[in-house]
């Protein structure tokens, strides 16, 4: 699980220390820190999303720093983690990789965005072993206008490869949703949406080739609802939940059902809802997690996890983080 520290930095002021965590219940429970490849503090980066194929191939994907001249990533081949950078547009001021996923070693995506001037633009970088390579993209039809970025990306093969996003910032305003098909990327259009403001946040790919993706629309009244989104081989189709649900998160598969995770706000903590029949079904929290702020959903076997914070007290900067952890 990736994520990052908050290390003070003089009385008002702190930097990130990027952290990977694991939970190997042969080597006992709960989870562990990882040692991975060592960077400077100074770099001020977070490690954003975390993906593995196998014991031996893993990737980790992470911030733009101008000390490291671009993205800071890490591979991992079995034996230790090592780091790489994936390189940007030349200007660029910020940016990062947001999401990654990964089917064999030598063979990784990320996607994310960069930050040129006061603009910003989605990215997606392919790992083919020896370096990360920026992809050529279709054109979004923004123009000029405040950019866009990537949020999400889902690998099912070599050629068919899955990337969720949106235009604006920092509130999105139109959904974007890319394919790769083994040779070129392309522009797929959105069921659904309409003239609402709508933007796509997460994809997840199941065992059976469905793919979800989701994130949230505006009502007419501004309030937040969510938006769901699934792929069955040949066609996307909007996909509605119980009325009052507001934009979702993340969204995972497990054992052949989607869940997802339902937002927090200010006012109330992260849900989550199962799809099984057809139907939503709620998943109930465990005591105590009423406030709870979820930021991801993953699923392994029978076990689902959500890592995220519980409120801030007093002075935190953040509240204390933990996972909430589920057996089906």
């Amino acid at each position: 699980m990736a994520g990052m520290r908050f290390v003070p930095k003089g009385e008002n002021d702190f930097v990130f220390a990027p952290t990977l965590w694991e939970r190997d219940e042969r080597k006992g429970p709960g989870w562990k820190q990882v040692r991975t490849a060592p960077m400077p503090l100074s770099y001020d980066v977070r490690f954003n999303d975390v993906d593995a194929s196998s014991p031996r191939n893993a990737v980790l994907g992470g911030d733009y720093t101008d000390q490291a001249g671009g993205v800071v990533t890490q591979l991992w081949n079995g034996k230790a983690w090592k780091s790489a950078v994936a390189l940007v547009p030349r200007g660029t001021i910020n940016g990062g990789i947001l999401s990654v996923g990964t089917r064999a070693p030598g063979d990784a995506w990320g996607v994310g965005w960069a930050q040129v001037g006061p603009r910003q633009d989605g990215m997606i970088w392919h790992w083919d072993g020896t370096r990360w390579k920026a992809q050529k993209l279709p054109d979004i039809g923004e123009g000029d206008k405040g950019g866009w970025g990537l949020d999400g990306v889902a690998v099912l093969a070599d050629d068919d490869v899955w990337a969720v996003g949106s235009t604006g910032f920092p509130e999105p305003e139109k959904p974007v949703l890319l394919h790769y098909d083994g040779k070129s990327w392309s522009k797929v259009a959105v069921p659904g949406v309409g003239a609402a403001r709508a933007g796509l946040k997460t994809v997840a790919a199941g065992p059976d080739g469905q793919v979800w993706a989701v994130g949230k629309s505006q009502a007419p009244d501004g309030s937040s609802r969510a938006l769901a989104l699934r792929y069955d081989g040949k066609k996307w189709t909007n996909v509605p939940l119980p009325k009052g649900t507001r934009g979702l998160a993340s969204v995972t598969i497990s054992q052949g059902d989607p869940v997802v995770l339902v937002a927090k706000t200010k006012h109330a903590g992260s849900t989550v809802l199962r799809r099984t029949g057809g139907k939503w079904v709620p998943m109930n929290l465990p005591g105590g997690a009423e406030r709870f702020g979820g930021d991801d959903i993953t699923a392994s076997g029978r076990t689902i996890d959500i890592p995220g914070n519980h409120p801030a007290k007093g002075s935190q900067w953040v509240g204390p983080g933990s996972v909430l952890t589920a057996r089906r």
